[in-house]
């Protein structure tokens, strides 16, 4: 069993570097070239580029060191699962390239792109986490999940996958500060959890 943990940044990034070094296919710190990423059911993305994410549209109003969630969201809004399957075809692995050409729009799409943009920000510690997401209404179904986590002054759970908000006027993405990490089990405050659970 983990033990609690504060929620002050390095508590965070150390347990999640610890984690990392037992379950490095769960938790991973850097997207280089030519790594694997697994997807589940034996499918996974290579990492060909890791500077992809500079091929996202220009927007004035993303200040340096931000990641450009709502763009993110919406360029990669594509394909779903039985889409994604066909583009594999007889493929076990793919270059993620190939994904994102695609635009799709599945959690692992958006959580990889999600990481590649942070891991260049020197500022912050992020991690790629392919976990698991446990929703109030169905509890102890947990569906295979990726998302990340971004350490800047303190650490922040984010799910590009699902906004808080999204209508034609707001979009409010998913970042919320972790409070907690303890039994592979994301803490956020009561108010921005959603009636989700993020697991690792």
């Amino acid at each position: 069993m983990l033990s609690k943990m504060s929620n002050n940044k390095n508590g965070i990034a150390e347990r999640l570097k610890e984690l990392q070094a037992s379950h490095p296919s769960r938790i991973i710190g850097r997207l280089e070239r030519g790594l694997i990423v697994p997807l589940g059911g034996g499918l996974s993305y290579e990492i060909d580029d890791p500077l992809i994410y500079k091929r996202l549209k220009y927007d004035r109003s993303i200040k340096p060191g931000q990641i450009p969630l709502r763009i993110i969201y919406e360029v990669l809004r594509g394909k779903n699962r039985k889409g994604i399957i066909k583009l594999f075809g007889d493929r076990r692995v793919i270059p993620f390239s190939e994904a994102f050409e695609e635009g799709l729009g599945e959690c692992a799409d958006r959580a990889i792109l999600t990481q590649l943009y942070a891991q260049e920000n020197p500022n912050q510690d992020s991690f790629l986490i392919n976990g698991g997401l446990e929703l109030d209404t169905c509890p102890n179904l947990v569906e295979p999940h990726m998302y990340n986590a971004v350490i800047r002054e303190q650490p922040y759970l984010v799910d590009p996958t699902h906004p808080l908000v999204e209508d034609k006027e707001n979009f409010i993405p998913y970042a919320t500060p972790i409070e907690d990490l303890r039994d592979r089990e994301f803490h956020v405050q009561k108010d921005w959890k959603q009636g989700r659970t993020y697991l690792i």
